[in-house]
């Protein structure tokens, strides 16, 4: 089969056959598949490309593979979409102006099959970064028409493909649009926004946000006016606000186009609350009083979207009480909606089992910044206990979670002393063996003299650390109410507690984050409630929570308690039992136990089999560092065979005494728990943590800008060079884990950032060669020779041995085949949002290889004719850390400051005979 009789049988066989003719059917089918594959085959050749009539072959061709999207067999679709994918990823580099050309001709062209579309629309806004600058007005401009066709449409799949592909669309092209034209493709959405198809009116939401998120010229305003203009109708000679007037399909699209945008509105600053001139601040008021009808709304898809909204208004905008008018607007605004959704909860026909669910997470975010709202519906003969009992016991998961939630922030919004003066919080000791004294009750002081001191003593401490506290002066001052009205607090804490055992995952989850949220409050340092009635409960806390750490639990539970306990200061921990302190009293060895559990159960959890519970707890010992409370910096009276240099480095690390004397700790327990022989799991984990823990912490030690300071981390190269090298060159399972193999890599790049004296530079330097070579040969599509060692080039006056014949070593044969399978299947896939390992790979030891040269210096001289053959070769696919590294190169080669080390910079004409081209990449043994 020739390339020609290929592209013929791909344009003109049927693309669907009769069930009577299964025979033909199946030889139809292997011819397609073989042509597919022998179009790419031929394309993707060198030779083909040189002639000139390639850019024809290569129209055709996506033409032809297009059509073949739309094929009855789901195996001929697959395939065609694999050689299309290995087409646009071989071929983008040079020829990206005719792949988006071929791919904008099917869009723009219509009446043509959905999927084939669908798989053009896809592809394009894949590569429409290729576009060159002055060709994109041209395009965006040509591309709207095709836009409103698609919208005119009733395709689900095809307008579900465009609002995906409408966000990098816009990222690219819509900066060449005028304003007037912004509009117009905003208004094509708008008109969707009451289409009866649910799944339509999401994709106009989500495509008018893609327009909103990267319009240089905000369309807010408009859009806001006409979103608004369908909900007033007009009464007497006035407008007045009707939700009820729209049809269901309008109202739903509209709510949930106003849900997007105040999720957007979020996203633009990265935080909770957005500018105060942002336009979302306006419509807050608007939203809650369209809202407020539309839970009353008689259709529960319209109830459902309105509560949705609702909680995403809340998140953003519920602890600003000014984007509300006045504080006083904001709490009746409150009252009147927590109303409605305590009539919604306590439903026990109408309402959907979803829609509760919202409806708690509502009232939670409402008690958390207005408990007086929620307060005021309940009383003594209608207690919170009474109404949350019953959902305690609902069949469904996530309303005892949500439950848990509304009663753990109605918690936090009490403790926070956000309640009026008629409230007295009622917080009893907890019933915990060893949580408490015997004889304690509710405002119990120390049963002797010693643990008065210590108690009064720990509150002086408290007070130094949290400073001046005005709400505490204030309350002391405030005349009590005559008959206060008591909040079980304490109760509620216990409900929660009890749902954080639920044997649902889902419940015992949001319970658990309820939990972190009262923790929060009770260990505040400024907090009114630190104190010895309220210390044991936020110590059983601790507890509960460290308990989901440590056994086997679901592993989104394990996440959500590493988390928490990794926001727990220490400082405040160990007060914390100083308060609870029993008659007998207590030592330093029962202050730091809470600690050494937490420490060792996360790196218990360092050898988990998920993925996600090992980076959970490296993330959570990261953010533990700056938060334990070790007493003195670590020695070597106990600091173990594992940490042998870091007594002399941690004094040089300078993020403050108390970061400076965890950060030796922590990587003495990490290092020691990486030395011994562990499960590939625990290894894993081990290693992700140190790259962490070296990434957070590799800040210069000075502050200022234009001062050289090295690189803190750089004192451990002596520690973990040597261990994870070792193991990475002779462990064959780690060496082609390629997600350990970056992060070891990554690793060793942040030890060697700055560092000022790297004496490990030459085990580093031979793997990134090796690494850099077998990639080099991989890209070329060469096999790797078996390669010797070679004496060193005399620019210096050292002679190091270069490194071994790593050509015939199984380690780098496993490496070497895992890394051609890894390319082989990136090539099936155009997704350019992320890249696939092996470009992951190589760009990492790129990264490190520049960090390297940097640290280095004349050290890497000798070597330079190698690299730059290597970076010759992998330019065009990783430029920017290319054209990086060899800048660095010059600087060492060029640089007398940099070469005045140990040897003097090489001459120009010297270096002239290193950059000359090559026909391929030089290796340690050429």
């Amino acid at each position: 089969m020739d390339l020609l009789k290929a592209l013929d049988v791909l344009r003109s066989a049927p693309l669907s056959f009769s069930e009577s003719s299964s025979a033909d059917g199946e030889a139809l089918r292997k011819q397609k598949i073989s042509a597919c594959r022998f179009t790419a085959d031929q394309l993707c050749a060198t030779i083909l490309r040189n002639t000139s009539n390639f850019q024809r072959f290569l129209a055709a061709a996506v033409e032809s593979l297009l059509r073949v999207h739309a094929d009855q067999d789901v195996n001929v679709r697959s395939v065609a979409e694999e050689c299309l994918n290995r087409l646009i990823r071989e071929l983008v580099d040079e020829h990206s102006d005719r792949l988006v050309f071929e791919l904008y001709k099917v869009i723009a062209k219509g009446r043509t099959s959905g999927r084939t579309q669908r798989a053009a629309l896809v592809k394009f806004s894949e590569i429409c970064h290729y576009i060159r600058p002055g060709k994109c007005r041209k395009y965006m401009t040509t591309m709207i028409p095709a836009i409103a066709d698609i919208v005119a449409t009733g395709d689900e799949a095809l307008q579900e493909a465009l609002g995906a592909a409408m966000d990098r669309m816009c990222a690219t092209l819509i900066f060449y649009l005028k304003e007037s034209e912004v509009h117009e493709l905003v208004e094509l959405f708008v008109t969707n926004l009451s289409n009866p198809s649910a799944s339509m009116r999401r994709s106009a939401s989500v495509s008018i946000a893609a327009v909103c998120r990267h319009a240089p010229l905000s369309p807010f305003d408009r859009l806001l006016a006409t979103l608004a203009a369908p909900f007033y109708v007009r009464e007497q000679e006035r407008q007045v606000l009707r939700p009820r007037a729209l049809g269901p399909s309008l109202l739903l699209g509209t709510l949930n186009c106003y849900m997007v945008l105040f999720k957007l509105s979020s996203e633009v600053l990265g935080s909770v609350t957005t500018s105060p001139r942002h336009p979302m601040r306006s419509q807050v008021r608007f939203v809650a009083a369209v809202v407020a009808q539309c839970l009353t709304h008689e259709d529960h898809n319209v109830v459902g979207a309105a509560l949705e909204l609702w909680h995403q208004v809340l998140g953003s905008y519920g602890r600003d009480p000014h984007v509300w008018g006045s504080p006083d607007a904001a709490v009746s605004t409150m009252n009147d909606h927590v109303a409605q959704l305590l009539a919604l909860v306590g439903d026990t026909h109408g309402s959907r089992t979803s829609i509760k669910a919202v409806a708690l997470s509502c009232l939670a975010q409402i008690a958390r910044h207005y408990p007086a709202s929620v307060l005021q519906i309940f009383s003594t003969d209608n207690p919170v206990d009474g109404f949350v009992q019953g959902l305690l016991k609902h069949k469904d998961p996530l309303i005892r979670g949500n439950t848990a939630l509304f009663v753990g922030q109605l918690a936090c919004g009490c403790l926070r002393r956000l309640v009026p003066d008629q409230y007295r919080v009622e917080l009893p000791l907890p019933d915990k063996p060893g949580a408490q004294r015997p004889d304690a009750h509710p405002g119990a002081t120390p049963a002797s003299v010693e643990s008065q001191d210590v108690a009064a003593s720990s509150r002086t401490a408290l007070d130094q650390l949290a400073g001046p506290d005005d709400t505490s002066a204030e309350v002391s001052d405030e005349p009590e109410s005559p008959e206060p009205r008591m909040l079980p607090v304490g109760g509620w804490l216990l409900l929660v507690l009890a749902v954080a055992s639920d044997e649902a995952s889902v419940a015992a989850r949001i319970a658990v984050q309820a939990l972190a949220k009262c923790l929060r409050c009770l260990t505040d340092p400024r907090s009114a409630f630190l104190g010895p009635r309220f210390a044991p409960w936020a110590l059983h806390i601790v507890e509960t929570i460290l308990g989901n750490v440590t056994d086997e639990s679901y592993w989104l539970i394990k996440v959500e308690s590493a988390a928490a306990v990794s926001k727990l200061d220490y400082h405040v921990a160990r007060l914390l039992q100083i308060l609870c302190e029993t008659p007998g009293g207590m030592d330093q060895a029962d202050l730091d136990a809470l600690q050494r559990r937490t420490l060792d159960a996360l790196l218990r959890q360092l050898g988990d089999g998920d993925q996600r519970v090992r980076h959970s707890a490296a993330s959570a010992l990261v953010a533990l560092v700056p938060r334990l409370s070790f007493a003195s910096l670590l020695n070597r009276d106990y600091a173990g065979e594992a940490a042998s240099l870091l007594r002399d480095a941690v004094p040089k690390v300078s993020h403050g005494l108390r970061v400076k004397v965890n950060l030796s700790h922590v990587l003495r327990l990490v290092l020691a728990e990486a030395e011994r022989s562990h499960p590939q799991t625990y290894i894993r984990g081990c290693y992700y943590a140190l790259m962490l823990i070296a990434k957070d912490f590799c800040k210069p030690v000075s502050a200022r800008a234009d001062e050289a300071a090295a690189n803190p981390m750089s004192h451990y190269l002596g520690d973990i060079v040597p261990l994870v090298l070792d193991r990475l060159n002779y462990l064959p399972w780690l060496a082609t884990d390629l997600d350990s193999h970056i992060h070891v890599l990554q690793l060793i790049g942040y030890l060697c950032t700055g560092a000022a004296d790297n004496k490990q530079w030459l085990p580093i330097l031979r793997h990134l060669l090796q690494m850099l070579c077998l990639m080099a040969h991989i890209v070329q599509g060469k096999p790797v020779p078996a390669l010797k060692e070679k004496p060193e080039l005399s620019t210096t006056n050292t002679t190091v041995p270069v490194g071994p014949s790593y050509g015939s070593e199984p380690v780098f044969v496993k490496l070497y085949e895992r890394l051609v399978a890894t390319r082989v299947n990136a090539q099936a896939t155009t997704t350019f949002e992320f890249d696939d390992k092996f470009s992951q790979l190589r760009s990492v030891c790129i990264e490190t290889m520049c960090a390297l040269v940097s640290s280095a210096g004349h050290n890497v001289i000798p070597y330079a004719d190698e690299l730059l053959g290597y970076l010759s070769v992998h330019l065009d696919l990783e430029a920017k850390g290319s054209i990086r590294c060899i800048r660095e190169l010059f600087v060492v080669i060029f640089d007398p400051a940099v070469s005045s080390g140990g040897g003097a910079a090489l001459k120009q004409s010297q270096f002239s005979a290193l950059v000359t081209p090559s026909s391929g990449p030089t290796s340690l043994s050429e």
